[in-house]
């Protein structure tokens, strides 16, 4: 058929094939062509009061029927689905993000930006009428009073209440501003001056005058100051912005040329904001005054502006009636709330509270918060309903699970922050500080789990006889371990003690079961009827009777045939034989401590043995060779030819305690010289290593073989085969020195002490050893009593010396075998006995560190110990874990540092230290010695309240007979305070002051001990944070602090510093605190490489805290925050940070981003707060809170 083109027919027809193929292409049109609906306007940040409503509205096109889901914080709304979201009863749990989900009807959607939901409470604080308004880092307010007629400054409480006038002198203040240390500063416009004062308004100074133009209009109308110091004026006058100097000099103009400007704000990098009420808009400017740009407009003469601590804008727009709150950059701009009168002031205080000086009233603006709770994926019940509103910095107490949540299969284990429980987890009746949003707590599952089996707990051994018959004295385990099919549990056992066999009163060794019932802890279930029942093994020690060490030992001329040197009871009776050489008689026996012979001078005898470590000397005399003459000690001649004196001398000497210089056991030598006058000493080896046992006995050591003595010239002597060691030709006049050695095998000795042999002039011998003591004590510190059975483990640490070594950090160090070193013969790794001690005899040349654990307490893990020749012994303190944030506090300086004691230490105590709470020179050292002694710091305060406090104190916690010291002389801690504690019945009382500062310090490091070599620690005299920031880390390592001075050292610190002759010097601070003066004096004293003065510093004393707790950066898992302002509470809880292996930093208003991200990475577990809220914002404790667990 045919068609012509204008044949009707033939254009429907074509027309229709059109309109088939279009249909056809729709419906063939693949998914990735589809279009997406567009969002034409965007839903808008808006706040609203409790009790309001709020809205939220998207417009949208798109093809087809669009639909919507509303969300919050990303969560869909149940039921929200349409293009406005209605809030009808504003409360804290609607604070948060909306968004909303467009849909159209193929699947395509597209997601809205999020708008935010500020929920507020608006409350009237007073009926001033004010033009500025101030808040400081306390909340205390401060404001203009335009309402009197004559312009006056008030304060308030943060509440409103307890209104003072402030500013006596002052003609007409237009404008406040408050600084970080409470300092008020002031725009007179009456005499055209910036003024300061204190806080209580008292000390006024003019910092800056002449703020007027030519007709004398007073033109200074609005100030603010930088957290450096520097002020910041605006002149509406003459249209500048100025900043001065903190005291008011180098006055230089910034911005100018806008007339009619009003209101001024500094921000954290020193950008200036200020209103212009000429084109009613918010401008910025860098901090030289370049680069202005307008932030927003559309204000009517605006006049008021503050900054919060994020950067966000708060401006007073009067005539709208609103207060206006923005990002940085201007947009979001949000009204806060409604009902103002014409506001001309606003603040914002370091918890992001509101302050508004409305036409009538002082007004504060608190964003409200909630709490909601989330199933979780349960399949059951309800979840909790929290009707209470929360502002920021309040306790929230966490509900329960009231609505009988269940899911299949899992067990309810508490809440979370997180789906997975990943963050922090709560449980019921915890409690946690409200932070800067709405917080939703998540139902968290645990898998049930089913019993298999329970694991019998390992055998208790070496029990002290007499131990109690409970529990807990016996160390049985509060825990055991079941094993589940979904892995292992702990769960609660009960042990029956009572119907064990186990005799307290019984002297003789035991052993014996326990039986326990054990609790099915939730979420296991036990299908497979596993009786629920275990017990353990227990064995007790025999009275263990005290053994001292009896050394037997014959002078020259003959032998000991009967006897053996070792450890005995007193009372313990030996039987003594001693026989002569030939051309020598026997001529009686000798004790260096007491017993009793049964007959002295018979060579057969019997020795009852002291209460004490005795040395018992068989003598004998030389009755001349054969042939020779008579008796009566004259000299023959020997075989060689030189003449020898008669038998030989004995000559006794002592074994020293090297810490206290007490005389723990003696020496019994003998002396014999030759013809030439040259002495030789011969002594038996096992008297001159001897080990101070942990129980306080002393004891040889066991091998021998591997000792030696190494001359001051580098010669070696070894012990003989009969156990003597001879020193010979020693002559009169010397004082000869002998290191005592331990071979470790491979080439590698240790010094275990030292040897003294001096021949006077006169041909006297005297003899003199160090006491060895190879062991460290590992006390609770809460309690001070030693910890049994902690699992100590040596490591070689990541230093360049081992790595360069060929030692291989963090890794497990093999040592030798070495009888006698208790608990276990020198094996790595061991467990502390039941006096707490544990004991490696290590590599020399090598640094380790050493890594403890016990059920109960938290890990500890040590500095790294530097080990030249010398034994090192490393006692150190486990505490129990600090979870979550403690805030330790009173209501003062004294109150706090009780409180911090009282959290510290538990039971009596043997020592307490008491500091002035008034200055703090004389205290700053006292950290050191304070961790030495287990003793709490306590401040003495000047009134009689806070010192009766003190009193009370000692009496409950302190024994009369046990040890106060006191720092400082009676200017800081009065005579009178002396004379009251004495007239509580205390006696024992040492007071460590000096002359000054420094000697004081230098009396408080001689009380130290410290050996010779310890690292010491140089801090600034003239102020107390740097001093603070090292404190703790000071006294965990017993590193003294001392006091210097910016540029030079004083001569009794010069002198300390000579005697202690450290290895390593830590100056802390930078340059202007302590100059390079004193590095260079202190390399001339100690003649240390400069690798070995190490200045620790920041750009302020905040910086410089956090440098010194990075560069030794403690292993503890908690951290202490105290303020940098002040000292006392940093000073009383230096003890405390030192007790749980951890630093103290130092903070102000908030802490910095540089902090954050250091304890970030330390993955804290707790953190401890010294003092109120006052000194230690609610933002930090927010701040701390937040780290915890992340």
């Amino acid at each position: 058929m045919h068609f012509s083109k204008d044949n009707p027919l033939q254009k429907f027809i074509s027309i229709l094939l059109f309109a088939l193929f279009f249909q056809f292409c729709i419906l063939a049109m693949p998914a990735w062509a589809a279009v997406s609906p567009t969002i034409t306007a965007q839903p808008a940040a808006q706040a609203a009061e409790v009790g309001q409503s709020a809205s939220f509205s998207v417009t949208a096109v798109g093809t087809g029927t669009l639909s919507y889901q509303w969300q919050k914080n990303g969560v869909p709304i149940s039921g929200s689905t349409g293009a406005t979201l209605n809030i009808p009863d504003v409360q804290g749990v609607n604070s948060g993000s909306y968004s909303a989900v467009v849909s159209d009807s193929a699947g395509n959607s597209v997601t809205s930006n999020a708008a935010t939901l500020t929920v507020i409470d608006i409350t009237s604080l007073s009926s001033i009428t004010a033009s500025s308004i101030a808040v400081d880092s306390s909340g205390k307010i401060y404001v203009v009073d335009t309402g009197t007629g004559t312009n006056t400054i008030k304060r308030m409480d943060a509440d409103g209440t307890n209104i003072v006038t402030l500013g006596s002198g002052i003609v007409s203040p237009v404008a406040i501003a408050v600084d970080g240390s409470g300092k008020i500063y002031v725009a007179d416009a009456g005499t055209n001056t910036i003024k300061r004062m204190d806080a209580d308004g008292t000390n006024i100074v003019t910092l800056a005058s002449g703020f007027s133009i030519d007709s004398g209009v007073a033109n200074p109308c609005s100030v603010a100051v930088d957290s450096s110091g520097k002020i910041y004026v605006e002149v509406a006058g003459d249209g500048t912005i100025k900043r001065m100097d903190a005291d008011g000099t180098n006055i230089v103009t910034l911005v100018s040329g806008f007339y009619n400007i009003a209101g001024v704000a500094v921000d954290s990098n020193g950008r200036i904001y200020f209103l212009d009420k000429n084109d009613n808009t918010i401008k910025r400017t860098n901090a030289d005054g370049t680069n202005i740009v307008t932030l927003a407009s559309g204000f009517s003469m605006p006049i008021g502006i503050a900054l919060d601590s994020s950067g966000r804008i708060y401006v007073a727009d009067p005539f709208n009636n609103a207060i206006l709150r923005m990002d940085a950059d201007g947009t979001n701009i949000v009204t806060l709330g409604s009902g103002y009168s014409i506001p001309y002031g606003v603040a914002v205080d370091s918890s992001g509270n509101i302050y508004v000086a409305d036409n009538s009233a002082i007004k504060k603006i608190q964003t409200i918060y909630g709490v909601t709770y989330n199933s979780n994926g349960s399949d059951g019940g309800s979840v909790p309903t929290d009707v209470k509103n929360y502002v920021y910095g309040q306790n929230v107490t966490v509900l329960g699970n009231t609505g009988n949540l269940v899911k299949t299969g899992y067990t309810f284990a508490g809440w979370s922050t997180a789906t997975t429980g990943s963050a922090i987890s709560y449980q019921s009746g915890d409690t946690f500080t409200m932070g800067e949003d709405t917080v939703t707590l998540y139902a968290q599952w645990n898998p049930v789990k089913t019993l298999v089996n329970i694991t019998t707990p390992a055998a208790i051994t070496g029990v002290a006889n007499g131990t109690a018959k409970t529990a807990s004295a016996l160390g049985l385990p509060s825990t055991v371990t079941m094993v589940t099919d979904r892995g292992n549990v702990q769960a609660n056992v009960i042990w029956n003690v009572d119907s064990c066999a186990y005799a307290p009163s019984s002297t003789t060794a035991q052993a014996f079961t326990i039986s326990g019932t054990v609790t099915l802890p939730a979420g296991v279930v036990n299908t497979n009827n596993v009786p629920l029942t275990t017990s353990i093994s227990v064995s007790v020690n025999a009275v263990q009777t005290s053994a001292y060490a009896l050394t037997i030992t014959a002078g020259s001329g003959g032998t000991i045939t009967e006897g053996s040197s070792g450890n005995y009871a007193a009372g313990d009776i030996i039987s003594l034989a001693a026989t002569a050489d030939s051309n020598y008689s026997f001529n009686g026996w000798t004790s260096s401590n007491g017993g009793t012979f049964a007959d002295s001078n018979r060579a057969a005898t019997t020795f009852t043995m002291p209460a004490g470590a005795t040395t018992l000397t068989a003598a004998f005399t030389y009755n001349g060779a054969s042939g020779g003459s008579g008796s009566g000690g004259s000299s023959g001649s020997s075989s060689g030819g030189s003449s020898v004196s008669s038998g030989g001398t004995t000559v006794t000497g002592s074994v020293v305690d090297g810490t206290t210089g007490a005389n723990v056991s003696n020496l019994t030598g003998t002396v014999t010289t030759d013809s030439n006058g040259n002495y030789t000493v011969s002594l038996p080896a096992a008297q001159t290593v001897t080990l101070q046992q942990p129980d306080g006995t002393v004891s040889p050591l066991s091998d021998l073989t591997k000792v030696s003595y190494v001359s001051a010239g580098g010669s070696s002597i070894s012990v003989s085969a009969d156990g003597t060691v001879d020193f010979s030709s020693l002559v009169k006049g010397t004082d000869n020195q002998y290191k005592i050695t331990y071979d470790l095998g491979n080439g590698q000795t240790v010094t275990l002490g030292t040897l003294e042999v001096t021949v006077s002039s006169s041909g006297t011998v005297s003899l003199k050893c160090t006491l060895i003591d190879p062991y460290g004590i590992i006390t609770d510190a809460a309690t001070g009593k030693p910890i049994a059975g902690a699992k100590v483990t040596l490591y070689y640490a990541d230093t360049e010396r081992n790595k360069t070594n060929g030692k291989t950090p963090d890794t497990v160090v093999t040592l030798p075998g070495i009888d006698g070193i208790k608990p276990n013969n020198n094996q790595n790794p061991q467990t502390s006995d039941a006096l707490g001690a544990y004991g490696f005899m290590v590599f020399p040349n090598t640094d380790y560190y050493i890594a403890a654990s016990k059920d109960g307490y938290e890990t500890y893990t040590s500095p790294t110990i530097s080990v030249g020749q010398e034994l090192v012994h490393w006692d150190f303190k486990m505490s129990t874990p600090v979870t979550g944030v403690r805030r330790l506090a009173g209501q003062s300086q004294v109150d706090t540092a009780l409180a911090i004691a009282k959290a510290n230490y538990t039971g009596t105590l043997s020592n307490v230290v008491l500091a002035t709470a008034d200055n703090y020179p004389d205290a700053l050292a006292g950290s050191v010695l304070a961790y030495k002694l287990n003793a709490p710091i306590l401040l003495v305060g000047s009134s009689e309240a806070d010192q009766e406090k003190v009193l009370d104190y000692l009496k409950a916690n302190l024994a009369p007979t046990e040890n106060v010291y006191i720092l400082g002389g009676t200017a800081v801690v009065s005579a009178d305070m002396e004379d009251q504690i004495k007239a509580e019945g205390f006696s024992q009382i040492t007071r460590l002051g000096g002359t000054d500062l420094y000697d004081t310090c230098s009396k408080i490091a001689d009380q130290l001990q410290v050996k010779s070599g310890t690292p010491i620690v140089l801090a600034y005299g003239g102020n107390y944070p740097d001093a603070l920031s090292i404190s703790s880390i000071a006294a965990e390592n017993q590193y003294p602090i001392l006091l210097v001075q910016k540029d030079g050292i004083s001569d009794v610190i010069k002198s300390e510093i000579a005697t202690i002759k450290p290895s390593k010097v830590f100056i802390i601070g930078g340059e202007g605190v302590i100059s390079s003066a004193v590095e260079s004096q202190v390399e001339q004293i100690t003649s240390l490489d400069k690798s070995n003065i190490i200045r620790i510093a920041g750009q302020d004393r905040y910086a410089t805290s956090l440098a010194v707790t990075q560069y030794f950066n403690l292993a503890g898992q908690s951290i202490c925050v105290a303020t940098g302002n002040n000292f006392p509470d940093a000073l009383a809880g230096s003890v405390y940070a030192a007790n749980h292996n951890t630093s103290i930093i130092l903070a102000d208003g908030s802490l910095s981003d540089q902090v954050v991200n250091y304890l970030k990475g330390k993955k804290l577990t707790g953190a401890t707060i010294f003092g109120g809220e006052t000194v230690v914002s609610q933002g930090i404790e927010q701040q701390l809170g937040q780290l915890i667990g992340n």
